[in-house]
């Protein structure tokens, strides 16, 4: 089941779709968050997953996705509440961002990272799987790009094959 929610964050108050097994109770159950690249929407990437995280569940979990930021100005991607822009501010500030310097803290909790062998950005993940420590897991995708795998179907079902997998493996309601 798709609903529509709303919850704050930092002094915000953010949007986001929660799917929910249907004929769910309301009794906890593990739970996913899947947000998004860049300048985008909760409809964009984000809900491309989730759909098909939901439909290929088997542990009958949630995925909240939340509002946040859009995918590199395509086509494919855009939508009518994404502006794609950023302010000058923000280069400076992602320049300086080092997503994986505390990626060692995730452990003992298990790291499933999803990358395609065509990736602009390929060598990231790996720098990333080698600075973490185990459990750890770094999925391949041949051929796949950065942006293949945000909605490429041929690239996005074994991802999301293997996230289903991982996630019937090490959650638990």
């Amino acid at each position: 089941m798709k609903t529509s929610v709303h919850f704050p964050s930092s002094g915000l108050r953010l949007a986001g779709i929660l799917f929910t097994p249907d004929g769910h109770t309301g009794e906890r159950l593990p739970e996913v968050v899947v947000s998004h690249p860049f300048t985008g929407v909760k409809e964009q990437t984000a809900s491309v997953y989730a759909e098909r995280l939901e439909d290929a569940r088997s542990g009958g979990y949630p995925y909240l996705m939340q509002e946040g930021y859009d995918y590199y100005r395509t086509e494919r991607g855009r939508h009518p509440r994404s502006t794609n822009l950023f302010v000058t501010r923000s280069l400076d500030l992602l320049v300086q961002y080092d997503s994986y310097a505390m990626i060692r803290m995730i452990s003992p909790r298990p790291l499933l990272m999803i990358a395609g062998t065509a990736a602009d950005t390929a060598r990231f993940s790996g720098e990333a799987i080698e600075r973490a420590a185990e459990p750890k897991e770094l999925l391949w995708i041949d051929g796949a790009t950065h942006m293949d795998l945000y909605d490429r179907d041929r690239y996005v079902t074994p991802a999301v094959t293997r996230l289903g997998e991982f996630f019937a493996e090490h959650l638990v309601a």
